[in-house]
């Protein structure tokens, strides 16, 4: 077997007591050489139980002192040694204990830049919201209508809707990306080659915009591997927290986005029509079920006109200041 490369992975965190441990428990419970693998937690300064989880593990703590993650993730890749940065978020939960192997396997093709999961996972055992967001590829239903989404969805049957370039092998895809058409790639299971990603801007550390500088850089290949992790969200309550969190920050101008997401006004008004018509999101359903049984397809509706519903009214409000 080839030799393994050493691996750091960077995971933010600010008040994630309820899921560090797992998350903690999925890392260093793979079967990859410890000498190898290096662990980098970067606080943005917990209040709950969040660090005295975090200490029982052989990890590298770190203060970020701007608290959001897109500058917590700067912290780590200018402290980390490994040869290719991992970042996990603390909501994400590994099972499969080959999952690191799996994911570095790509790197022995000089010309990948990046690995990312081709899924997320998810047991019948999770609650709905969480079955719901592997089902769908993530947490946001415009994704899949605008296609930049960047894992498989089952309403489509891909794991993008954006063009590409694509080879099938068995333990990877190759993937080449083109500048402005890069999905939603760069965090939840990203692993990038430290040396590429430092010859560009990372700071901050915004995902599709590191991504896209990446491709427009040059480094356009990347690996899809066919392994995934869980993106635990506690209930619905909570996926619509993310939401409003999300809308908020941009537009407070909290984070500034490079890379346009092919989110016209026009697209925008268009896909929310078909959301308040109930018909297409059920359909979506339906399409959806078909492919991947699961009763978790019935918030599919609910999901949209509230996903709606919240960018709408934070929009008006946000206009009318």
């Amino acid at each position: 077997m080839a030799q393994q490369p050493t691996v750091s992975i960077v995971l933010p965190t600010y008040n994630n007591e309820r899921t560090i441990q797992q998350c903690l428990e999925g890392i260093f419970s793979q079967d990859y050489p410890r000498k190898k693998l290096e662990v980098l937690i970067v606080d943005g300064g917990s209040t709950d139980n969040t660090l005295s989880i975090v200490k029982k593990y052989p990890v590298i703590l770190c203060k970020n002192k701007k608290k959001v993650e897109e500058y917590g993730r700067v912290v780590g890749i200018n402290k980390a040694k490994g040869t290719i940065i991992g970042f996990i978020d603390a909501d994400n939960i590994i099972s499969d204990k080959q999952f690191l192997k799996k994911i570095v396997v790509p790197f022995k093709d000089t010309t990948i830049t990046a690995t990312d999961t081709l899924f997320f996972t998810a047991t019948k055992k999770d609650n709905l919201i969480t079955r719901y967001c592997a089902l769908l590829s993530g947490d946001d239903p415009y994704a899949i209508h605008l296609g930049i989404y960047d894992r498989m969805c089952y309403i489509t049957g891909k794991w993008t809707g954006l063009p590409h370039i694509e080879k099938i092998y068995k333990t990877h895809r190759k993937i080449t990306l083109m500048p402005g058409n890069v999905p939603a790639m760069g965090s939840n299971g990203f692993f990038v080659r430290k040396d590429r990603l430092k010859k560009i801007t990372y700071t901050p550390f915004i995902h599709t915009d590191i991504v896209n500088r990446l491709v427009v850089g040059g480094f356009d290949t990347f690996g899809k591997v066919p392994v995934g992790l869980k993106h635990d969200l506690k209930n619905v309550s909570d996926f619509f927290i993310k939401k409003i969190r999300r809308v908020d920050r941009r537009l407070n101008k909290e984070i500034t986005l490079e890379y346009p997401y092919n989110a016209s006004p026009l697209r925008l008004f268009v896909i929310s029509l078909l959301f308040l018509t109930f018909i297409v999101p059920c359909l979506e359903a339906i399409r959806g079920f078909i492919r991947k049984p699961s009763s978790a397809w019935i918030f599919h509706p609910f999901a949209c006109f509230g996903v709606f519903s919240v960018y709408s009214y934070k929009t008006i409000l946000h206009l009318l200041k």
